[in-house]
């Protein structure tokens, strides 16, 4: 009985112990899980933490660098927009005397433009000329892209100033992030940072402004040259009273009859000669179009906004430009400008006189307020990217090489550019779809640059002998066409192996050449149409803001008068 007492006693003893015991190691290996757990925990976060500043670090470093390379990329397109483009020589040369010659302030003044609108992310610029406190400016909020001209005596104390000019690369940067105190000029509220440039005149080289600028200095100065070059058409008058007259000279009567009148004055004397004739037209890449399954030429408006869809169905820009050169869009211009001289009832010559005068209103003309800027909108929304900064070599280039179908703004002289590219690429020709009336889609022929014999010249009269030989001559005959390589101006002579003058010769077989206007306007007309056209699509302005600005430089700058 006591033994049995005793041993369920001892068995209730080890029960107990053995429980807590059980409980005991339950805890301790809880305890032990929960402690790697945990550390393991706190080590996975320190790595994932350590990783994640890792990369952060890195993602900071990356963006960091390409920042810092966008930054220096577009710090390095000011530079050169301040320099390759500039002429030392003549912008000097042209500060130094604008006051006495207005040419030479529209040198400064095209500079400036052609700087601004060459991109679309300046606010503006201001040409500081130092040794006699004077600026000229043109910013993105004068709409009318007029130059404005000041004087600012304090602008040698500013800092940036000083800064630029003890710079060794002759530039310095100036933040608008802090206060715009201390500036010495107006900076526009949406500009950030402003870009200096010193620009130092090297006294040891002859300034050498533009060819017409030294001409009419050689004229002033009594030193007429024996043989000198001008624009035709309106500038045969401008020089007219020192042009030696060739009226009755065998070499007039061997130029065709559109060369001789591009070479006449406005009272019917041959004052000129022809250095060559000339084609221009829409030039088109054959092969392209008859890819895109287009199997002729489009002549109207209709027509060619189908063309542009069928190319862009088989992944073929339509439009190669040269939209950074000034003269592309007279060429492109005068085929609208003959088109409105038709349906106004009046020849070319007398449309753009009434321009001149501001007797007619671009408005008046559907040709030219709607079509002619509804081509540009189209050539710019289905060309080549960034219109404004292809110059003409870019545009060839990207014709030749097959990029696009059609190159506007160009003639004949591009084919042996565009060959040397490509030798297989087969060119077309045609007249620009100028509206929905077929037969006003022409191309354009005649003389656009004139040779000048001085009247006064002591070898006037060999001068012109040899023309009247080189014009006359077998071998003149087969010099154009042969040794140049150009459209020969006169009559009965070869044209050369190159395929847009034969496709030349071919169209003009069936449909007249339209007429040469570009040759009704001086060339200080047609660099400021250049620019203002550049600065419509580049959005500076609307149609309507750059119609009027159009209209104004006709009146101001369309003819000698």
């Amino acid at each position: 009985m006591i033994s049995e007492r005793a041993g369920a006693l001892l068995r209730s003893i080890w029960r107990r112990i053995t429980q807590r015991l059980v409980n005991k190691l339950i805890l301790l290996f809880t305890s032990v899980i929960i402690l790697v757990v945990g550390s393991l925990t706190i080590i996975s976060y320190q790595m994932i933490e350590k990783e994640s500043v890792n990369h952060s670090i890195a993602s900071t470093t990356n963006n960091l660098l390409l920042v810092n390379q966008n930054l220096e990329d577009y710090l390095e397109g000011m530079q050169q927009l301040a320099l390759p483009q500039l002429r030392y020589n003549d912008i000097m040369n042209a500060v130094a005397n604008e006051n006495r010659d207005y040419a030479l302030r529209m040198v400064i003044e095209n500079y400036l433009r052609s700087m601004f609108y060459s991109r679309n992310d300046l606010e503006a610029i201001y040409l500081y000329v130092a040794d006699r406190h004077q600026y000229y400016v043109v910013t993105r909020e004068t709409y009318n892209v007029t130059v404005r001209k000041g004087i600012n005596t304090d602008i040698p104390k500013l800092p940036w100033y000083q800064e630029a000019m003890k710079s060794t690369t002759n530039e310095s940067f100036q933040s608008f992030v802090g206060a715009r105190t201390d500036m010495g000029y107006v900076a526009p509220q949406a500009s950030f940072m402003a870009y200096h440039r010193v620009l130092r005149s090297i006294a040891s080289r002859h300034p050498q402004v533009d060819y017409n600028t030294i001409l009419k200095s050689k004229i002033a100065s009594g030193s007429t040259p024996d043989v000198f070059q001008t624009t035709a058409g309106g500038d045969i008058d401008t020089y007219a009273d020192y042009s030696a007259d060739l009226t009755n000279e065998p070499l007039a009567a061997a130029m065709t009859d559109a060369v001789r009148a591009n070479m006449s004055s406005s009272d019917g004397k041959v004052l000129g000669l022809p250095v060559k004739g000339n084609l221009f037209a829409l030039i088109y890449n054959k092969d392209l179009l008859a890819k895109a399954g287009i199997t002729s030429p489009p002549k109207t408006i209709a027509e060619m906004q189908d063309a542009v869809t069928k190319l862009e169905a088989k992944g073929i820009t339509p439009f190669a430009n040269a939209y950074k050169e000034w003269w592309v869009w007279k060429h492109i211009f005068q085929h609208y400008v003959d088109a409105a001289a038709q349906d106004g009832g009046v020849e070319p010559k007398q449309l753009v006189s009434d321009f001149i005068a501001g007797k007619a209103k671009i408005k008046d003309y559907p040709v030219l307020y709607n079509n002619f800027f509804s081509f540009v909108d189209l050539t710019v929304k289905h060309g080549t990217d960034k219109p404004l900064e292809r110059d003409s070599n870019a545009e060839v280039s990207d014709f030749a090489s097959g990029k696009a179908a059609f190159m506007t703004g160009k003639g004949a002289w591009d084919e042996e550019a565009i060959k040397k590219i490509n030798p297989d690429l087969k060119i077309g020709i045609m007249g620009y779809p100028v509206s929905d009336k077929a037969e006003q889609s022409v191309i354009i022929t005649g003389a656009d640059q004139a040779l000048r014999i001085n009247k006064d010249s002591e070898v006037a009269k060999e001068t012109i002998e040899f023309f009247n030989w080189l014009y006359t001559s077998e071998y003149g005959k087969n010099w154009f066409s042969q040794v140049a390589k150009v459209i020969p101006p006169i009559k009965d002579a070869p044209l050369p192996d190159l395929e847009m003058p034969k496709e030349m010769e071919s169209i003009l077989k069936t449909s007249k050449s339209g007429d040469l206007s570009v040759n009704y306007s001086l060339d200080t007309f047609h660099q400021k149409f250049g620019e203002l056209m550049q600065a419509y699509i580049s959005g500076n302005m609307n149609k309507d803001q750059a119609v009027a600005e159009i209209e104004k430089a006709w009146v101001q700058l369309g003819s000698a008068q």
